[in-house]
């Protein structure tokens, strides 16, 4: 199954299939992101893609319940939920959405790497100083 994401409003802005009866889920579950959805999309964002009124059997091979789904593109990955759907079945749910690299995660990196270039180099000395005492042998 293939689903694109590009914005919150399930249907118009993201793909998501209704089905009245029981779905045996099987396969591959692939998820990509249209109009640069993926700059915009905050973690708390949930995305119902399946809902099925008598409910599942089986799991989608890469994305069963509590696994994370990378991507196509590989820009982050997803939370996969199967959950009871609020009209009674089951829903496959995206969410936790996590950026990769994370936000802060790529500051941090920045931070360090400036860090890195912003210090001050110094060379040291190696040796023996000897003093000259000025008096003559």
């Amino acid at each position: 199954m293939r689903f694109e994401i590009g914005g919150t409003e399930r249907g118009l802005e993201y793909d998501a299939v209704d089905v009245g009866g029981l779905v045996d889920l099987g396969g591959a579950l692939s998820v990509s992101f249209l109009s640069d959805f993926e700059t915009l999309i905050a973690s708390t964002d949930e995305f119902e893609i399946l809902r099925a009124s008598a409910g599942f059997i089986g799991s989608i091979g890469n994305a069963g319940d509590g696994m994370r789904l990378m991507t196509e593109d590989e820009l982050g990955s997803f939370l996969v939920s199967y959950r009871t759907a609020p009209s009674g079945g089951m829903s496959l749910v995206l969410g936790g959405y996590r950026p990769i690299p994370e936000p802060t995660t790529a500051l941090l990196i920045a931070l360090g790497i400036a860090a890195l270039g912003a210090r001050p180099r110094t060379m040291a000395l190696r040796g023996e100083v000897r003093r000259n005492s000025g008096r003559r042998s």
